[in-house]
């Protein structure tokens, strides 16, 4: 099995979470999984958006429902600051 993936059982092992939070998130479009020799995974790129959402519901005990609005909300954020990076960086050069 290839080394930037980790199968979907793996990860809910180690982490004692339920398959079906994993399938939640990606009902809803959260993350993307693949398939790799037949089995669920989770992609290497694709790791620390589930951990976030992984903490939020665990941690911060936001349902799944509320987990697509805060990730909306976080989505618009980094979009937000990166406009603010390249606005800055446009007053500089001017």
């Amino acid at each position: 099995m290839k080394k930037d993936v980790i199968t979907v059982k793996e990860y809910c092992h180690i982490h004692q979470i339920e398959v079906t939070f994993i399938d939640y998130l990606e009902e809803s479009g959260l993350v993307q999984l693949t398939s790799v020799n037949r089995q669920r995974c989770i992609p290497h790129d694709a790791l620390g958006a589930v951990e976030r959402l992984v903490n939020w519901h665990m941690e911060l005990e936001v349902n799944p429902q509320g987990l697509e609005v805060a990730n909306t909300l976080y989505q618009r954020v980094l979009e937000l600051q990166e406009e603010i990076v390249r606005l800055r960086s446009a007053l500089k050069n001017s």
